[in-house]
C-alpha cells in the first residue's frame, strides 16, 4: 500500500504543476494592438510559390495595420513578409518608415540603411529614407515602442495581378506632426566659472607684477647705497652721487609703495576668482543656478519593442 500512496502523490504533484508551466510564453503585445492568430510557416520549409503567396498575404495584413495606424503590427507583418520575399527591398523601407512612427530608431537605422544599399532605382524613396535617418540620428524622441498621434496616413497600395505583389507602396513622408524639436539643454560654461577664471588669471598677473616691482625697488635702492658708501682707504664715496643716483632713490621709494599695492590687489583678485570657481563647481554638483536643468542621468522613455516572430520586449532610454 505504501508504493500505491507514493504513486498517487507523485501523480497529483505533476497534475498541479502542469497548469503553471502551460502559462509561460512570449510577452503580450502593447495594449490596443491586434495580434494575428495565423502564424506564418518557416520560409525555408515551403516552395517558392508558397513563399510568394505568404508575402502577398502578410503584405496585405501589414498595409491594413498601417492604414489603421497600428504601427506595432505593421512593423511585425512587414518584417515577416520580408523574410518570404527578401529580394523586395521596399519592405525594408516600409519597416523603417513605420518604425519611425513608433520612434523605434534602432529599426529605422537598420532597415533604411539596408534599403539605401540594396535599392538604387527609387530616388524619391531613397530621398525620404535619408530624411528619416537624419531625423532619427540623435533624436531625443527615440524611445522604442513609444507611439504618438499621426497625420494623414500614406496612400494605400494596390497589389497587382502579375507574378508578384506590387510592393512599391512607400507613400507618406513618415512624419508624425510632432511639432518643433525639443529645446536642447544648456551647454558650455557658466558666467560664474568664466568670471572666476578671468579674475584668477588677472590676480596672478597683478601679484607677479607686484613682486617684480618689489625686486626692482630693491635693486635701485642698492645702487644708490653703493654710490653713497665711502672707501676704506680714501674715505670718499665710491661712486658719483649725481642726479641719476637721486633719481634711483626716488624711484625706489615709489616702487616700494606700488609693490605692496599690486601684491595685495592681485592676491585679493586671485582669492576671489578661486572662490567663484569653487561656488560654480558646487552649483554644478547640486544642479543649481546655471546647471539647474542639467541632470546627469534622465529617463528618456519606457516602452515595448515588437519582435520579428511576434510578441514584444521591454526597453528604456536613459539620457545623459
Amino acid at each position: 500500500m505504501s508504493w500505491l500512496r507514493s504513486s498517487l502523490s507523485l501523480t497529483l504533484s505533476l497534475s498541479l504543476a502542469l497548469p503553471s508551466l502551460a502559462i509561460a510564453g512570449p510577452p503580450p503585445p502593447p495594449p490596443g494592438s491586434k495580434a494575428g492568430a495565423d502564424q506564418p510557416p518557416d520560409p525555408d520549409t515551403i516552395s517558392a510559390e508558397e513563399k510568394l503567396k505568404w508575402a502577398k498575404k502578410l503584405f496585405g495584413e501589414a498595409t491594413a495595420a498601417h492604414d489603421s495606424e497600428d504601427f506595432y503590427n505593421s512593423v511585425v507583418k512587414f518584417e515577416q513578409a520580408y523574410r518570404f520575399a527578401p529580394d523586395k527591398h521596399i519592405f525594408a523601407y516600409n519597416i523603417g518608415q513605420d518604425a519611425w512612427e513608433l520612434r523605434d530608431c534602432a529599426r529605422v537605422k537598420q532597415y533604411l540603411e539596408q534599403f539605401l544599399i540594396k535599392e538604387t532605382a527609387k530616388e524619391d524613396l531613397r530621398k525620404k529614407a535619408q530624411e528619416l535617418l537624419a531625423k532619427a540620428d540623435g533624436n531625443a524622441e527615440c524611445v522604442t515602442g513609444n507611439t504618438a498621434p499621426q497625420p494623414e496616413p500614406p496612400p494605400k497600395v494596390v497589389v497587382d495581378g502579375g507574378d508578384g505583389p506590387d510592393l512599391s507602396r512607400g507613400g507618406g513622408d513618415g512624419e508624425n506632426g510632432g511639432g518643433e524639436e525639443p529645446t536642447p539643454r544648456k551647454r558650455g560654461a557658466s558666467g560664474l566659472l568664466i568670471g572666476g577664471v578671468i579674475l584668477s588669471v588677472v590676480g596672478v598677473g597683478a601679484a607677479g607684477a607686484g613682486i617684480g616691482t618689489m625686486f626692482a625697488a630693491k635693486s635701485k635702492a642698492q645702487a644708490a647705497t653703493d654710490a653713497a658708501d665711502v672707501g676704506a682707504t680714501t674715505n670718499f664715496p665710491q661712486g658719483s652721487y649725481d642726479d641719476a643716483v637721486q633719481g634711483d632713490v626716488k624711484s625706489a621709494k615709489t616702487l616700494n609703495v606700488v609693490a605692496p599695492i599690486l601684491i595685495g590687489v592681485g592676491g585679493a583678485m586671485l582669492v576671489g576668482g578661486i572662490v567663484m570657481i569653487v561656488i560654480d563647481r558646487g552649483n554644478k554638483s547640486k544642479h543649481r543656478g546655471f546647471y539647474a536643468g542639467q541632470k546627469p542621468v534622465q529617463l528618456g522613455g519606457l516602452g515595448a519593442a515588437p519582435l520579428p516572430g511576434g510578441g514584444a520586449a521591454g526597453s528604456l532610454v536613459l539620457r545623459f
